[in-house]
Parts: C-alpha cells; structure tokens; sequence
C-alpha cells in the first residue's frame, strides 16, 4: 500500500476497487489513516464493507430497483 501511496502522489483522482477486500478490523483501522496520507485531489472508493462509511466524506449506494440501477 506504501507503493501506491507514493505512485499516486499528486494526481487529480484516485480510483480504488475493492481496497479492503478480505482485512481484519485491525487492518480496516490502519487502512483509515493510510486514507489519510493519500495526496490525492479526489478518491473514489468502491466496496462492500460497512465500516468504510467512517471513513469517508461522502456515500453513494448503488442498487437494483425494478431492474434499473439507481444511485442514492
């Protein structure tokens, strides 16, 4: 993780998949703060884990409804 913290130092976004697949809570928690150390303009996050909703600004679900996606 320190090697893409220093591979995307400075750029406009970030844009990560399924980050966290698979931590513990322990490493969850370390994850928050390698959050932020990221120097990065804008970070979009995608992921199942209902912790990371601590972490972060903003949410946006993404869900099924009658066959269409909605975005809430």
């Amino acid at each position: 993780m320190s090697l893409y913290i220093r591979s995307v130092e400075g750029m406009d976004i970030s844009i990560l998949d399924e980050p966290t697949e698979g931590f513990s809570r322990q490493q969850m928690h370390a994850f928050k703060d390698v959050l932020h150390e990221l120097k990065v303009s804008q970070c979009i996050i995608v992921s199942h884990e209902n912790e990371m909703e601590g972490m972060v600004h903003n949410i946006h679900q993404v869900a099924k409804q009658n066959g269409l996606t909605m975005i809430g």
